[in-house]
């Protein structure tokens, strides 16, 4: 069984593929819908989004498997990714010498079609695939490979997203950190009406107001006339 090809970025493609903190992660429906979609589109009984690590593939979502991950060395999307902007197809892998004796071909689950698209990231590097897979011999009608091509790009925007919104949680966690460790008096108001939002715990010991208490109040009735703040007198 002819191991796949490795790209001349593995070692780059590995640790974008980290970057990303998909792998071993819990199901996500936007991912779990696409992949049912790809397999519904495609007529075929199996779909998965498959993630290629140095040694395994795991499956980001799947239909119509029971794995969750395989060894690398039996990865027909390890395949895949080597030729990114293409669509590989196997219309029956008895008959391909890459894959005849692979074992998920001999034995279960008996792939027979396979049918994958690159997931390719902005950056250009390669984290698996999208596939679809079947139990016999088959092949995909040119609506259904632009569909297959369709689907990818969607779970690469998925995979966008989700980072996206992982960094900008980080990104307010670091400064709510920030912001209640902050020494000085921080306080957040309405620019049209004045009315505080929100204060830090500097604010409520300088001023000698209750949290609570701060949200009853503008920033105009934090200016007493002789300028000294409550919490000092």
């Amino acid at each position: 069984m002819p191991s796949a090809p490795l790209i001349s970025t593995e070692a780059e493609r590995l640790r974008a593929l980290h970057d990303y903190h998909l792998l071993d992660t819990l199901p996500e429906v936007a991912f779990d819908e696409l992949v049912a979609l790809a397999a519904r589109i495609c007529g075929v009984p199996a779909a998965t989004i498959s993630l290629v690590t140095r040694d395994r593939q795991w499956f980001k979502a799947r239909v119509g498997l029971d794995a969750t991950e395989t060894p690398r060395s039996h990865s027909f999307c390890a395949h895949a990714i080597a030729r990114p902007d293409e669509i590989m197809i196997i219309p029956d892998a008895t008959l391909d010498a890459r894959f005849s004796d692979n074992p998920a071909v001999t034995a279960k689950p008996g792939i027979r079609f396979y049918a994958g698209v690159s997931l390719k990231m902005p950056s250009g590097h390669t984290l698996g695939s999208l596939c679809i897979i079947d139990y016999q011999p088959r092949t995909l009608d040119p609506d259904q490979q632009e569909a297959l091509h369709v689907l990818a790009r969607q779970v690469v925007g998925q995979i966008e997203l989700r980072r996206a919104l992982t960094l900008a949680q980080t990104d307010e966690r670091n400064y709510r950190r920030l912001f209640e460790a902050c020494p000085t008096p921080i306080i957040v108001y309405d620019i049209d009406s004045l009315a505080i939002l929100a204060v830090n715990p500097a604010a409520e010991t300088g001023y000698g107001y209750t949290h609570s208490e701060f949200l009853l109040l503008t920033k105009r009735d934090l200016r007493p006339a002789d300028g000294m703040i409550r919490g000092d007198r």
